[in-house]
């Protein structure tokens, strides 16, 4: 009998499985089963599994819901994902009955507990929520903008003192990781008082990031499959594989730091001290010892990696769409000189800049900070969405990358980089579009509270970086004066005066005038001394640039204590062959394209050859740059810029500070393309400057900064500076 029993109990297991199993997908189909969706999805986890081995999970859900046309569309048993902001708004709402699903559980950095992102309990999420939220404002927290500022000064002087190239000598930078080292110093500072030291060391301290990177695929895994989830958070698979406070590296050392930070500042000795940071701001208002011991984690690892991302993403197209860099350029170089704009800037004023949140919430839109399904738990007595029934626990997850490149919302060119579009929307399309943008950082009481923090960081990093991102001409380094300047150890102010470049277009006739743009300069150097508090300046100027240099330098007096002019040979005898060769155009009928705004009165040259003639001389320049020049850089002029100048009388005999006059040999414009000797007939002009030096040999023409000796011409320059004492 127990053979013949023994004999049937396999095989009868073996169907009891499989009948179990096949009820089951029945009743997995069945419970969905009015939702369309892919056929794997409809009985199993296995379309969920392909699409995170795909490795690009958020390319794998973006097309669902166009493919099927629904708001809804079935990805797994029980889940469903959606493209309609309207639906994440009812999820979401302060008064919704959706809750978190077992998505949010895979969501902890610490895996014994829940920080604030991975809690379910909606009664203590919205309490702790309530707690420290006081800790991401400026008003509880004073220091978070002034922590932040700090970092992007250590950030400027890292690029600065590592990775300026000079000449050929080529230093590269992986954005990627720099990105990320500013935002885990700039989150470390302002939540415990003492950035880590990422940007110091530029290493991964501990190697956190390379922790949470390779622990990121599993607990995506986990959140989307929710047997996973039960089997890799059990107390078993932690107890042997999960990280621990004596770990050499890795999680378990960010597990360590944690609680050795929060129980110092629990300690009695410490308890009487009023901390300036998110941390003390937790404390003051009742969040306990555990629960900012459980904070630490996750604050360090996904709150720096997704600001990292968006700063990443949106320099990319910054620096790869010229329109986008120019305009954010003139937006940032006008609130310079208007004084709109302080160093470092002030997050209030980088709200203002329209242009500047434009392609910041652009930025964010192309390269979503964060992908995640966030994935909601419809009630218990189920819900009705446009006319579908969705049973109680049904999961429903964010089609967040569908969302951003919606063109119901975002128009018909949703997959191209134009910040214009925010500037273009009218009010209700704007706030639309607002809304949908921030939803990648959750929505209603789901909202991420770091999300105030990210944004402070996005407004500062974009403006205060603008000198060191020099996306012109390819391989340009060697004809990058400013590089030059600050790899030497300098700080630079680069401006457009009025009417061209960056700056206002004005009348070309009546305000383009020689004496107003002096006193731009003085305003700007006067600005220099006394509000940014620079300790020597120095006016360097090129071409008409060197006039109003030279005139601001003989009006100021002592606030300039050196003057650099190129492309300048103070007489205006050879201005004959200037005009001839230039043979001007009005610039916009010239080039519409680029200058049809213009009035009539701004000229430009008429051809590549009639600019190349009285601005480059063969064979001391690369064919490449001149083409660059004229098709990217050049610039109109105005027609009241030289009756003016010529209508001034320089007062050269008034520059009291040392002065460097530095000449291309074969300058058409200045000197009819013999230089020799040219600067030193006029030297006697400069007769009460404390040193006067000039070099005429130079192998090159007027755009001396533009030929091969380049780095010759700034290496004379930075010398003399140094021998001025700068």
């Amino acid at each position: 009998m127990d053979s013949i029993q023994s004999h049937y109990l396999f095989p009868a297991a073996a169907i009891a499985l499989v009948g179990y199993l096949l009820v089951s997908n029945v009743l997995a189909y069945r419970r969905l089963r009015h939702f369309p969706g892919p056929l794997l999805a409809s009985w199993s986890y296995l379309y969920m599994i392909r699409v995170w081995l795909s490795g690009r999970q958020s390319a794998g859900y973006r097309g669902l819901n166009a493919k099927y046309n629904s708001s809804l569309v079935r990805i797994g048993p029980n889940d469903l994902i959606t493209d309609d902001p309207e639906i994440i708004k009812r999820m979401s709402g302060a008064r919704s009955k959706y809750v978190r699903s077992s998505w949010y559980r895979a969501m902890k950095l610490n895996p014994y507990d829940d920080s604030l992102f991975s809690m379910l309990n909606v009664k203590e999420h919205d309490k702790l929520k309530a707690t420290l939220s006081f800790g991401y404002g400026a008003r509880e927290n004073p220091g978070l903008e002034q922590g932040i500022d700090e970092q992007i000064e250590q950030l400027v002087d890292l690029l600065r003192r590592s990775y300026i190239s000079a000449g050929s000598t080529l230093r590269p930078m992986d954005l990627g990781q720099i990105s990320q080292f500013f935002t885990l110093d700039a989150l470390t500072r302002v939540a415990y008082g003492k950035a880590f030291g990422y940007l110091t060391s530029e290493t991964d301290i501990y190697g956190y990031i390379k922790a949470s990177e390779a622990l990121a695929p599993f607990l995506v895994l986990s959140g989307e499959i929710p047997l996973i989830c039960k089997v890799m958070f059990s107390n078993l698979v932690l107890k042997i594989v999960g990280p621990k406070t004596t770990d050499k590296k890795g999680m378990g050392v960010l597990l360590d730091v944690a609680e050795q930070m929060v129980s110092r500042r629990f300690d009695d000795s410490y308890s009487n001290k009023d901390h300036n940071d998110m941390l003390g701001a937790f404390i003051r208002h009742g969040a306990t010892q555990r629960q900012c011991r459980l904070e630490i984690p996750f604050q360090i690892i996904a709150g720096s990696d997704t600001t990292a991302t968006a700063i990443r993403g949106t320099l990319l197209y910054i620096t790869t769409t010229r329109s986008v860099y120019d305009r954010l350029q003139k937006e940032i170089d006008e609130g310079i000189a208007s004084g709109r704009i302080s160093s470092p800037i002030r997050n209030e004023e980088a709200k203002a800049m329209s242009y500047l949140q434009a392609v910041i919430y652009e930025g964010v839109r192309m390269q979503i900070p964060f992908t995640g399904l966030l994935m909601k738990e419809a009630p218990p007595e189920g819900d009705t969405i446009n006319g579908m029934f969705i049973p109680g626990g049904t999961r429903i997850a964010h089609n967040t990358f569908a969302m951003q490149r919606s063109a119901a919302i975002f128009g018909d060119d949703v997959s191209i980089f134009r910040p214009e579009r925010w500037l273009e929307a009218s009010p209700e399309k704007f706030r639309e579009m607002t809304t949908v943008v921030e939803m990648v950082f959750g929505y209603g009481r789901w909202m991420c509270a770091g999300k105030t923090v990210a944004f402070i960081e996005l407004n500062k990093i974009f403006v205060e970086s603008k000198l060191y991102w020099q996306p012109n001409l390819s391989d340009s380094t060697e004809y990058n004066f400013v590089d030059a300047a600050v790899a030497a150890g300098y700080s630079v102010l680069n401006y457009d005066r009025i009417g061209v470049g960056s700056s206002s277009k004005v009348d070309a006739l009546t305000d383009a005038q020689f004496q107003v743009e002096v006193a731009v300069l003085n305003s700007l150097a006067t600005h220099a001394r006394e509000s940014l508090h620079a300790t020597k300046i120095a006016l360097i100027g090129h071409s008409y640039g060197s006039y109003i240099s030279a005139q601001s330098a003989a009006s100021s007096g002592p606030v300039v204590d050196a003057l650099v002019l190129t492309g300048f040979s103070g007489t205006f005898a050879y201005f004959a062959p200037f005009v001839a060769g230039a043979g001007f155009r009005v610039a916009r009928i010239q080039d519409p394209e680029r200058w049809g705004s213009l009035d009539p009165g701004y000229l430009t040259s008429s051809d590549l050859y009639a600019e190349t003639y009285f601005t480059f001389a063969e064979p001391y320049f690369e064919h490449r740059v001149a083409d660059w020049t004229y098709g990217v850089a050049s610039e109109p002029f105005a027609v009241g810029e030289l009756p003016s100048l010529l209508a001034t009388t320089v007062a050269y005999e008034n520059i009291t500070a040392p002065t460097f006059l530095l000449q291309g040999q074969f300058d058409v414009s200045a000197c009819g393309g013999n230089c020799v000797g040219v600067l030193d007939s006029i030297k006697g002009n400069f007769s009460s400057a404390s040193v006067v030096e000039t070099v005429d040999n130079l192998p090159a023409g007027h755009n001396l900064f533009l030929h091969k000796a380049a780095p010759q011409a700034f290496g004379m320059v930075l010398d003399f500076l140094k021998q001025q004492g700068f």
